[in-house]
Formats: C-alpha cells, structure tokens, sequence
C-alpha cells in the first residue's frame, strides 16, 4: 500500500471537515485568509470541500492503482 497516497486521503478528509465545521484555526491561516477576503466566508468553505474531496478522491485512486 502507498503511503503517500494514504496521506492525501487524510489530508484531504481533514480539508474537507475543517471546512464543513468552519474551524477558526484553519480559515484564519494566511493563505486561506487570501480567499476568504476574496470570495467571503461560504465561498471559502465550499472552494476548500471541493478541494478537499478532489485530494481525497486522487488518493483513493492512488491507493486502488488507477493512477
């Protein structure tokens, strides 16, 4: 099994429920300050779910050596 792509299907699971429960420490980040000012609030959150889900779903294919 790969490691690496275990980590991107944690990776994008933690994205994905940092987003949903709108985590203080996860959306006050620099980076993810940047899009905030940019979309607002929401539209950050749902940018970070779709991302999230497309890193989870890279490592799940990863891990079943589609890709």
């Amino acid at each position: 099994m790969n490691l690496w792509a275990l980590l991107l299907v944690a990776v994008g699971a933690l994205v994905v429920c940092s987003a949903i429960f709108e985590y203080d420490w996860f959306m006050q980040h620099r980076k993810a300050r940047f899009f905030v000012g940019l979309i607002g609030r929401n539209g950050a959150r749902v940018m970070y779910v779709f991302l999230g889900l497309a890193v989870s779903t890279l490592g799940l294919l990863m891990v079943f050596n589609v890709v």
